[in-house]
């Protein structure tokens, strides 16, 4: 009933592995729903007990899927708040990054995840004004300032990334600052090699 609207209609039969107690009530307002007959059956034999259990091996490998990817990410999360000393545990992260043509055109973008999973509805990107002259940590910081104005974003993520070196990261801290926020932020940036990378992080108390 949850499931199941005048805009996501049933389907004209739907098999369920166990009886319910109010399952005619429920196939009437699911008719209602469709405008039309809905049978809600419980096979015991036959093809649509061949496919109930389909469903339940299906249910059971992605459940077992999601697990192990839950655990997996339980674990990656815990070393990275030990190794960046981070406040919180970065159930959900954002990660800001800047685009532009020689300087010109400058566009940011923020994407979200949520543990480990990627939050498309709060993915964001802003034109930015910026200065004559390209300048790198103060889109960067313009960027962060549009976010945080943005009523239609999420509240402030447990870990901000951002794409830059230490003047990236001493930019966005002195907008933190400015806003009075409690935000671990981590910048990273490409060392002499493509493989290394430059870790700078602030984290308030």
């Amino acid at each position: 009933l949850q499931y199941y609207s005048a805009e996501r209609q049933p389907p004209r039969e739907i098999l369920l592995p166990i009886a319910l107690e109010d399952q005619e009530p429920i196939a009437e307002r699911l008719a209602e729903l469709r405008e039309g007959p809905v049978a809600v059956l419980t096979p015991q034999r036959g093809k649509r007990m061949h496919l109930m259990r389909m469903a339940s091996t299906n249910a059971a490998q992605l459940f077992s899927e999601q697990a192990k990817k839950q655990q997996s990410w339980d674990s990656l999360a815990a070393a990275l708040q030990s190794k960046l000393h981070l406040v919180n545990r970065p159930e959900t992260i954002e990660c800001l990054d800047i685009s532009n043509l020689q300087g010109l055109h400058a566009v940011g973008a923020v994407v979200v995840f949520e543990n480990a999973q990627p939050h498309k509805e709060s993915y964001r990107s802003y034109r930015l004004e910026g200065p004559a002259e390209p300048d790198d940590p103060a889109m960067m910081a313009e960027v962060l300032q549009r976010r945080l104005g943005d009523e239609k974003m999420p509240p402030l993520p447990d870990l901000m990334v951002i794409d830059g070196g230490k003047g990236q990261l001493s930019a966005v801290m002195k907008a933190v600052n400015r806003a009075g926020l409690n935000l671990d932020v981590v910048a990273i940036a490409k060392g002499e090699g493509r493989r290394n990378f430059e870790l700078g992080l602030v984290s308030r108390d």
